[in-house]
């Protein structure tokens, strides 16, 4: 059975995690209206380096927390599965992202087209990531309190 608490931090937590896509959006958007090819990144890349560390930890406590465990059913252990082994591909893009967010030249940061579309893909991955566990973490819940029955 699924702990309320722990339910109430992950719903906590992807709704801190849909608020910073926000707020990278926003900071991309705002990059990309200023003239040149490339921009200075700075706060860009301070945001989303605290993103990344934040979302690591967000998967450690769906996955340590007992979150990720909590289902029973075979086909929804497969769905867990992929889960899981998104969370890994999404560390690994986090960090290929940042090193791309970040230029050699001088310590500076710039956001190039490119990198732009990156991170969006990445961002709409995650978004669907997010809500797929939210589905199978209201199914969980609607099925614990008697609603599956």
């Amino acid at each position: 059975m699924m702990n309320k608490s722990l339910a109430k931090n992950i719903a906590r937590e992807h709704a801190e995690v849909r608020g910073t896509i926000l707020d990278i959006r926003q900071e991309i958007r705002r990059l990309q209206s200023e003239a040149g090819p490339a921009h200075e990144v700075g706060n860009l890349r301070k945001l989303f380096a605290s993103f990344a560390q934040h979302l690591k930890r967000h998967f450690e406590l769906e996955e340590g927390g007992g979150f990720i465990g909590e289902y029973p059913e075979p086909g929804t252990q497969r769905v867990v599965k992929e889960l899981l082994g998104q969370h890994r591909l999404f560390e690994r893009d986090l960090d290929a992202l940042l090193a791309a967010i970040v230029s050699s030249e001088e310590g500076k940061a710039c956001l190039s087209d490119e990198c732009a579309h990156e991170l969006e893909a990445f961002l709409q991955r995650l978004e669907q990531h997010e809500r797929a566990e939210i589905d199978l973490l209201q199914k969980t819940v609607y099925h614990e309190t008697g609603g599956g029955n």
